[in-house]
């Protein structure tokens, strides 16, 4: 069993149901922006661009083509995303697993390529109350590395002694980087993602991970 002194939660695909929903909404909008090339983008969404954010995926794309620009195409996701976030459904065991943790005096933290405000609108709506979270930082704030590696800095525990949750590759390798253990908990598109880090544990859900906390 593992005994963290605290915890890093990722959002999508580990608190909130959204890993397949932004992937395909990715495609959707990729699409209605009249983006060429999508085979390579799908590719490339589950393989260098697994987990990054859609400024990432607009940068990548206004690289490629001319026609559409990075501002263009994360405003025009942004947009569409609005109409759907609220209503994904939590995942399960989330809202106990928090709860368990932070009655045992242990701090969790969220860091996510989703902006914060979206990350609290949506805890609002499925009725969990943000300030279980120490900190809850977005894509507002910096990258997931600088992120991570701010919330590691405020929790002044060593990295070591910290356990990060996540569902793609990219959570893994900010782990790996910062020192951190990492746990991956199988989403709807984190099966499709390449994998060359092992990670230190592979749960379904949170609601797995509750009984190896400990």
């Amino acid at each position: 069993m593992l005994s963290p002194a605290a915890v890093i939660l990722d959002f999508d695909g580990v608190m909130a149901q959204t890993s397949r929903m932004k992937l395909e909404l990715l495609m959707t909008v990729a699409r209605e922006c009249g983006v060429s090339g999508l085979v390579e983008l799908a590719e490339a969404l589950t393989g260098s661009l697994a987990g990054m954010d859609r400024f990432s995926v607009g940068a990548w794309i206004a690289e490629r083509d001319d026609l559409v620009t990075q501002d263009h195409f994360a405003s025009h996701y942004s947009n569409a995303l609005a109409d759907r976030m609220l209503s994904a459904e939590m995942c399960d065991g989330l809202d106990e697993f928090v709860v368990g943790l932070v009655q045992r005096g242990v701090p969790v933290a969220v860091v996510s390529l989703a902006p914060a405000d979206e990350i609290r609108s949506w805890l609002r709506a499925v009725g969990i109350d943000e300030h279980l979270f120490i900190s809850i930082r977005g894509l507002e704030s910096g990258d997931k590395l600088t992120n991570t590696r701010s919330v590691v800095s405020e929790l002044e525990f060593a990295p070591s002694r910290i356990v990060s949750v996540g569902d793609s590759p990219t959570d893994g390798d900010v782990a790996a980087v910062v020192g951190l253990a990492f746990i991956r908990v199988r989403s709807a598109t984190g099966d499709l993602f390449r994998w060359e880090r092992e990670p230190s544990l592979t749960v379904n859900s949170l609601a797995d991970l509750i009984w190896q906390l400990r």
